[in-house]
């Protein structure tokens, strides 16, 4: 398969009922420059409440809302907490004493929102981090 193939691929999985609502939303987040600050801690937190207007926490809510459900977190963004159903933290805090990802080049295949690869990255430093989540129908060869 050719780059303008998957580019092609890619933007038809955009206008897929379930994705378009998503990609649309996140798309207004673009519009907020902010400063982070970044807590790579059991929540991985982006921001904070008091750097934010009121109309700027609303479109943080309303994207969180779209992007329901939430299956591996938390996260805290902009002093939202954003539960999960998976407590990520958890499994993350029982393997982290058996691995070590110093200096590596690490992939993290079918990352979902990227909890996993915050936390090692911070922790870690690995040399590199790359991670992948892809919407591919199955007639793609």
């Amino acid at each position: 398969m050719d780059l303008e193939e998957l580019k092609k691929k890619k933007n038809e999985c955009r206008t897929w009922k379930n994705v378009e609502p998503w990609f649309s939303q996140l798309n207004k987040l673009f519009e907020l420059n902010k400063d982070l600050h970044i807590d790579y801690g059991d929540w991985f937190s982006v921001g904070k409440k008091e750097d934010i207007s009121e109309q700027e926490h609303e479109l943080i809510l309303e994207t969180a809302k779209k992007l329901i459900p939430w299956r591996k977190g938390p996260f805290k963004i902009f002093g939202l907490e954003i539960d999960s159903e998976w407590q990520s933290n958890l499994k993350y805090n029982l393997i982290r004493p058996h691995f070590n990802l110093k200096d590596k080049v690490v992939a993290d295949i079918g990352c979902n929102n990227g909890y996993y690869m915050f936390r090692y990255f911070r922790e870690y430093t690995p040399d590199t981090a790359s991670s992948v989540f892809s919407i591919v129908s199955s007639d793609v060869s």
